[in-house]
């Protein structure tokens, strides 16, 4: 019998993908995180949920990629562009399957609030694949709960740019990788987490 935990301050997510369309991005990677603002980075990166997805199959789902976001990652150093050959690609229905079961495990429900990075672009993508490839199930939050982080950080910091000042030397301290799904929910995190607790 699953144990529920109670409900998280956040869930966080984010995609890879080889297209800057949403509506029929092709998606390489899938990271979310969940918990409290009170958690570490290193906490979150273990009870976090990551899967690389196999692209074959995609196109069924009407999901393509762009060549210009496929050039880009090629042209990225062989850390980054490794997500295209992973080794341990799952098909995107298994990755789907997986989050939700992975949410149901951490107490994410509809009344957890969800902070994504331009919610048109990974919210557009998630409700699509779920439509598109899920057919029979619902999404494990509510879209009523969805917060823009770079709304945050300008409100948070009095900047246009959609970011905390400062994040580089953060995201080196914590360690974090460069266009990796689950650390870039981290950097979200990261950013956004002093209105809730303190300052990083």
């Amino acid at each position: 019998m699953t144990t529920l935990k109670p409900q998280p301050d956040f869930l966080i997510f984010d995609f890879e993908t080889l297209s800057h369309r949403p509506q029929d991005a092709m998606v390489v990677s899938f990271g979310a995180i969940t918990g409290k603002w009170s958690d570490t980075c290193q906490e979150l990166r273990e009870k976090g949920y990551y899967r690389n997805i196999d692209t074959k199959g995609q196109k069924e789902y009407g999901l393509f990629p762009t060549e210009q976001v496929v050039q880009w990652w090629k042209k990225q150093p062989s850390e980054v562009s490794s997500i295209l050959t992973a080794s341990d690609k799952v098909p995107l229905i298994e990755a789907l399957i997986g989050f939700n079961e992975w949410c149901l495990r951490q107490g994410v429900d509809s009344n957890t609030t969800v902070w994504i990075r331009a919610p048109h672009f990974d919210f557009t993508i998630i409700n699509n694949l779920y439509e598109k490839a899920m057919q029979t199930e619902k999404l494990p939050f509510s879209h009523w709960m969805v917060r823009d982080t770079r709304t945050a950080c300008d409100i948070l910091y009095k900047t246009k740019s959609g970011y905390a000042p400062n994040t580089q030397s953060v995201f080196d301290r914590e360690g974090i990788i460069q266009h990796n799904a689950l650390e870039d929910c981290l950097k979200e995190f990261l950013q956004i987490r002093p209105y809730f607790l303190k300052p990083i």
